[in-house]
């Protein structure tokens, strides 16, 4: 199974939380994902052991979906800022 992650599904998580709790800032909202998975794995039919093992594997794949995300907006170069010629002489 390939998980497709985009800009607009992040949005409609965000706005599905923020209709709950307005003025929720990213943190909240991430507090709220977090308690959603909690909530429903405590609702499966499985041993305490297996929704432990399950929650650390969910852990480690946030951790590195975060750490790709991160690297990859690493690698974009910076925008110079607006201007004739930043970085670079010119003669006038």
């Amino acid at each position: 199974m390939s998980i497709n992650l985009s800009n607009e599904l992040i949005g409609d998580l965000q706005d599905a939380v923020l209709k709950q709790v307005p003025n929720a800032d990213t943190g909240v909202v991430l507090q709220h994902l977090a308690a959603v998975i909690g909530f429903a794995l405590g609702h499966e039919p499985i041993s305490k052991q297996d929704k432990d093992a399950f929650l650390a594997e969910l852990s480690a794949f946030a951790a590195h979906v975060c750490s790709d995300i991160h690297s990859k907006t690493q690698e974009q170069p910076a925008t110079p800022p607006a201007g004739d010629a930043f970085g670079i002489w010119e003669p006038k």
